[in-house]
């Protein structure tokens, strides 16, 4: 949980005396939602200044608790589809890139809006940018996946409602088209990129 590891950091450098209270093992389990949101409602009411963004990290983690709540996967289905990833990540890689593939449907799902950058290097710089992430659930009771969609990880804003099966060359090509950078750079950016979201987040599945 990046954002939220982010989030405390950043409370953290405030002059709030407030923060020096938060227990930070319980804000970052997944299990204590009561006092994760207890903790941010006061941080609302301690400082007019602060509410914009606290506000918006608040309803971040709304998102990620509905995820977390709502998503009731099939644990035997979810268990083929990991097979399905390890097996296709096992083979040469020659092999993968003639591989055919499609969009996980239920990924719309699991989209959430920010208007902050919660993904961030410089814990003094909060960058009011809208921002997308995803809070991909798992079969086990833990906290969902995390994907905060900049960089390369924001191709699947592009191609999240395709519907149609495609080739790697084929995302290769949309790719190509808008970033200046050479081929070879491009494809050995994407076909980690591929394998990660294949692998670790299944938002992309092998056929």
């Amino acid at each position: 949980m990046n954002t939220r590891k982010n989030f405390l950091t950043w409370i953290n450098t405030l002059n709030n005396p407030f923060t020096s209270q938060i227990n930070r093992s319980h804000f970052m389990s997944i299990h204590e939602k009561g006092y994760l949101f207890n903790t941010i409602e006061r941080l609302l009411e301690s400082n007019d200044d602060l509410k914009p963004i606290v506000a918006d990290y608040y309803q971040l983690e709304k998102q990620r608790y509905h995820v977390f709540e709502t998503s009731k996967l099939d644990t035997k289905l979810a268990i083929e589809k990991i097979d399905t990833a390890i097996t296709f990540c096992s083979k040469p890689d020659k092999e993968k890139r003639l591989g055919t593939f499609k969009m996980n449907s239920s990924i719309s799902n699991y989209l959430a809006q920010s208007t902050f950058l919660w993904d961030f290097d410089d814990v003094n710089h909060i960058e009011e940018i809208t921002t997308h992430y995803f809070f991909i659930p798992s079969f086990l009771p833990i906290a969902p996946k995390e994907i905060c969609l900049t960089g390369m990880d924001s191709l699947l804003l592009d191609i999240i409602h395709y519907e149609e099966k495609f080739t790697y060359q084929e995302l290769f090509e949309l790719v190509r088209k808008t970033l200046d950078m050479e081929p070879d750079e491009i494809d050995e950016l994407l076909f980690r990129f591929v394998q990660n979201q294949i692998l670790y987040f299944g938002t992309i599945l092998p056929v």
